[in-house]
């Protein structure tokens, strides 16, 4: 077979798998953008109920902790709220109640999840570039080449484009 089919094939491997890791990268800058704007949003009047005017001690702690000091805050306080009639805490243009707590829980745990999906997909992706790179250099010297090597891109490269178009898809929902 000529060899200017396989400078070809593997050139046009690794360029698709780079542009398919911009494009989803696309997707997660938005949408972590989406889940970080929304997370501070609910996390200032989260702070505010839960701080009792010691609000620069909650400023340093991480998301997962503000989230158990409310949950730990609607434990101890909701009879002595409710003898004020206070059922949630108007701050600002959000009202602070338990389903805007579980809501702040969700969102924690989207932003994990989708960092968990985009490091299957970069590293498949990515090894599917840096092998279909590295065959495109040497491929003149490998005897095996059509046997074992290219089976071995072409399989990575499948799992590489599958996952991240499924993680496209999740994503983006």
């Amino acid at each position: 077979m000529d060899n200017n089919i396989w400078f070809y094939t593997l050139s046009t491997i690794s360029q698709t798998t780079a542009a398919i890791i911009g494009l989803f990268a696309v997707f997660v800058v938005f949408k972590m953008d989406k889940i970080n704007k929304s997370i501070t949003d609910l996390r200032g009047p989260i702070i505010h109920m839960i701080s009792n005017g010691e609000s620069m001690k909650y400023l340093q702690i991480s998301n997962q902790q503000v989230y158990s000091e409310a949950l730990k805050f609607f434990e101890k306080t909701p009879s002595a709220r409710s003898a004020f009639g206070w059922t949630s805490d108007e701050v600002g243009p959000i009202t602070i109640n338990r389903d805007n707590i579980y809501i702040f829980k969700d969102l924690i745990e989207k932003k994990e999840n989708i960092l968990s999906k985009l490091k299957w997909s970069i590293f498949f992706c990515t090894a599917s570039i840096i092998l279909s790179i590295y065959l495109l250099t040497f491929s003149t010297f490998f005897i095996i080449y059509n046997y074992i090597i290219l089976p071995t891109l072409f399989i990575v490269t499948f799992f590489g484009i599958i996952f991240t178009v499924k993680n496209i898809y999740e994503i983006s929902r």
